[in-house]
């Protein structure tokens, strides 16, 4: 089950095009992306997540858990990609943009799941996701990008391609 009791590092980004001009767009050797095939990957996508966040203490997160992120009705959109190395599936990513509140002038996305399995953790793997979804959000409009983890090391991969924290209860003035 997904773990709801660690407390929540929240994040944002303003200057997408900035950050992708920083962050390559090579994938690392023998690496390929592609975007998730919905519902016919729900099962494999579960599957990472799982094995990524790995707590013996909790349940296993369900498909239907892992992917509501990227079906909440509010959406106007959403997108998943899966990282494979050969053919073997090593992590996955999801992002969605917000529907816009009437008389906001921001289009708001989020990266909402980021997932890479600790044995290719470190290898860029975790960049080339971050970059396609960034991409993908950039190309629908979006100008602010928040992120909600409750995993240090997912946090610390987004602060490297100009994430910022932000406390939690300026978490809705963003």
């Amino acid at each position: 089950m997904l773990d709801e009791f660690k407390d929540p590092i929240y994040l944002y980004l303003t200057n997408i095009p900035r950050v992708l001009r920083r962050i390559a767009n090579a994938l690392p050797q023998g690496i390929q992306l592609r975007a998730a095939r919905l519902p016919a990957d729900e099962d494999l996508i579960a599957d990472l997540y799982n094995q990524a966040f790995e707590d013996p203490q909790s349940d296993k997160a369900t498909p239907q858990e892992v992917l509501r992120y990227a079906n909440h009705p509010s959406l106007a959109g959403a997108c998943a990609y899966l990282a494979f190395w050969g053919k073997q599936a090593i992590g996955f990513g999801v992002a969605r943009l917000d529907l816009p509140s009437s008389g906001e002038i921001r289009r708001r996305g989020a990266i909402e799941l980021l997932a890479v399995l600790p044995t290719f953790q470190h290898r860029g793997v975790g960049r080339a996701l971050v970059r396609t979804l960034l991409d993908w959000l950039s190309a629908q409009g979006a100008t602010l990008v928040s992120a909600c983890t409750h995993d240090a090391g997912v946090a610390s991969v987004l602060q490297r391609y100009g994430f910022r924290r932000r406390l939690p209860w300026l978490a809705r003035k963003i």
